[in-house]
């Protein structure tokens, strides 16, 4: 019998060595090819330059997907008024995942991003203007459907410090979370929001002082935003103070 269990458990080792590096040498050579491809298409469409130290390709730290792994990722806010701008967007780590068995058909679009020890900063200068629109569409006009290599579904944090602020009002919401999921879709005629984890609200703000301060929770949000009328909505929430459920709807107009 413990011959028997000795025995499995060596070949067991022995196929996870394997696999590790298979996986090991697969990322070595593909991984000029995936840097390429996706890189060319941020230069492509990013209207604000990304700022990192370092980039791999890693096909164990978020296995069963494949990742283009970004470190010290900075982004500044685009503005429309005369205030020099700040930041958008900071990520220790960042991964761009794609499928695993895509890496062999050449097909690299990204669906799913995750980031650990991130801050984030959407909001609206003085003008109103998003800060956040920094990805440019395709506007080739051949009439058929553009695809990119990125098109997201999902984005998940591990370590998350955000705040949205308002340059008109004064309003600013800030909060972090420690493990987060957001599905998201950005179109021009409006974007959606939807928000899971668990929440910090530090602050919630305006001109004419705290409105809320140091509340934590699980959430369950959808948002509207960037539509027609320039409004941030919650059309469907619901907050858990423990165990006491709270329904929330907001909208916050230009």
């Amino acid at each position: 019998m413990l011959r028997l269990l000795r025995r499995t458990l060596l070949i067991g080792l022995a196929a996870f060595a394997a696999l590790l590096l298979v996986l090991v040498t697969l990322a070595y050579l593909f991984e000029d090819q995936v840097k390429a491809k996706l890189v060319d298409e941020l230069n492509t469409h990013l209207l604000a330059p990304l700022h990192q130290s370092g980039m791999d390709l890693t096909l164990v730290k978020r296995f069963p997907q494949a990742s283009l792994h970004i470190r010290d990722v900075y982004m500044q806010e685009v503005r429309t008024d005369e205030l020099p701008a700040d930041t958008l967007l900071y990520a220790k780590d960042l991964y761009l995942e794609f499928s695993l068995f895509d890496l062999i058909t050449g097909d690299y679009t990204v669906h799913d991003i995750h980031g650990q020890d991130v801050k984030l900063y959407p909001g609206l200068d003085t003008k109103g203007a998003e800060n956040w629109l920094v990805w440019r569409t395709d506007s080739s006009g051949t009439g058929q459907e553009n695809r990119t290599a990125i098109d997201l579904r999902k984005v998940t944090f591990d370590g998350l410090s955000t705040r949205f602020r308002d340059g008109r009002s004064g309003l600013e919401v800030a909060a972090t979370s420690k493990r987060s999921t957001f599905a998201l879709r950005f179109r021009d005629d409006g974007s959606t929001l939807a928000l899971n984890g668990d929440v910090w609200l530090r602050h919630w703000s305006d001109r004419s002082g705290t409105r809320l301060a140091d509340r934590k929770a699980d959430i369950n949000l959808h948002m509207l935003f960037g539509g027609a009328d320039g409004a941030f909505h919650i059309d469907k929430g619901e907050l858990f103070f423990g165990k006491t459920p709270l329904n929330v709807t907001l909208a916050v107009l230009r």
